[in-house]
């Protein structure tokens, strides 16, 4: 891939929320008024929060409570957040998730070593006999049945840490947004 004139392999972009502008907010206008994704939001917090009375005047829910009656006022910074906080977590299960299988992979295609042998019972002889005859089997094997990885093993291994580093990486780009975020309180 070639970029700017540099010659990249791998190289992982973010521009940003798709078809989303600069300057442009998600959940909630200038005015304070919500966006249609801010009143889908909306409505998903109702329901997760039981308030199942809507208003149609004010546009808001509420629910009955002991003390009277609860009205859900939306909070369009909570919403952000909480995207932000869960694009985090699916990042790092999904990073995590990409470690573990690395890891057993690893182990599956690891050579299996053999059970050292008795040597108490041979004689000298029978020992050389014995690591010749296991050199040039090894130096056989080696010349004549190099072991091959496939193509497509190559290219899914290769694809395989790709993705576990970009996953990675976004966890990580992810944790420094939140902590900024809330240095900033916004």
């Amino acid at each position: 891939m070639e970029y700017y004139g540099i010659h990249y392999d791998s190289v992982i972009e973010h521009h940003g929320i798709k078809g989303q502008k600069w300057g442009v907010r998600r959940y909630q206008t200038e005015d304070g008024s919500l966006t249609e994704a801010g009143k889908k939001r909306y409505h998903r917090d109702a329901s997760e929060r039981g308030y199942k009375d809507y208003d149609e005047i004010t546009g808001m829910y509420s629910k009955k409570t002991k003390k009277g009656e609860d009205i859900l006022i939306p909070s369009a910074k909570r919403y952000a957040k909480e995207d932000y906080t869960r694009a985090k977590s699916v990042a790092s299960e999904g990073s995590n998730l990409s470690r573990n299988l690395s890891e057993l992979y690893k182990t599956i295609t690891k050579n299996k070593n053999v059970s050292p042998l008795d040597l108490t019972n041979f004689t000298d002889q029978e020992l050389r006999d014995a690591l010749n005859r296991a050199n040039l089997e090894r130096q056989y094997n080696d010349v004549f049945n190099a072991p091959q990885v496939s193509k497509g093993r190559q290219y899914a291994e290769k694809a395989f840490q790709v993705g576990t580093a970009a996953l990675a990486t976004t966890a990580s780009a992810l944790s420094v947004a939140l902590a900024i975020k809330e240095l900033t309180g916004k």
